[in-house]
């Protein structure tokens, strides 16, 4: 069994790891509804020849 130190430690970095995921996902939305990033690119035409 793990003690109570180890998995407060473990929580401890699950939780920050999570919250830095957080800020980086605001971060992109809030610069792709300001206008700064684009998320999806201009539609590509693809085509295939058959021989």
């Amino acid at each position: 069994m793990a003690d109570r130190t180890g998995l407060g430690f473990l929580g401890l970095i699950f939780g920050s790891v999570t919250v830095a995921v957080m800020l980086m996902a605001c971060a992109v939305v809030f610069a792709h509804v300001e206008g700064h990033v684009a998320l999806d690119g201009p539609p590509l035409e693809i085509s295939s020849v058959s021989r």
